[in-house]
């Protein structure tokens, strides 16, 4: 996937050959954890498996939303309440997140 840089170099190399500034992206608007209400939230896509997540690294609570899907819709659902998994650490120190069907994703 390419990187489009507004004003940069970058632009050049648009696929569609379009040489002015790119829009700045816009940042979709996560909310607190649905758990325990904290705002350190951390989201990305991701893999393999490739999966998207929203992650809540507050204290002690390490609820997560995991989607197949798409980013969009882990963020979705996350704002509308729903978490699927925890995040922990297994015994040689990598993050497992343990979904609620109880498989686990290393």
């Amino acid at each position: 996937m390419s990187k489009y840089v507004s004003g940069g170099r970058e632009d050049r190399h648009r696929p569609d050959g379009y040489a002015g500034s790119s829009p700045a992206p816009t940042q979709p608007h996560v909310l607190p954890c649905p758990r325990c209400g904290s705002d350190e939230i951390a989201y990305g896509f991701g893999g393999p498996p490739y999966s998207a997540s929203v992650e809540c690294y507050g204290d002690d609570c390490r609820a997560a939303l995991i989607d197949f899907r798409s980013e969009a819709g882990a963020i979705r659902r996350w704002n509308s309440g729903e978490w699927n998994a925890r995040i922990r650490e297994d015994d040689d120190g990598f993050l497992v997140a343990e979904l609620e069907s109880g498989y686990a994703l290393r």
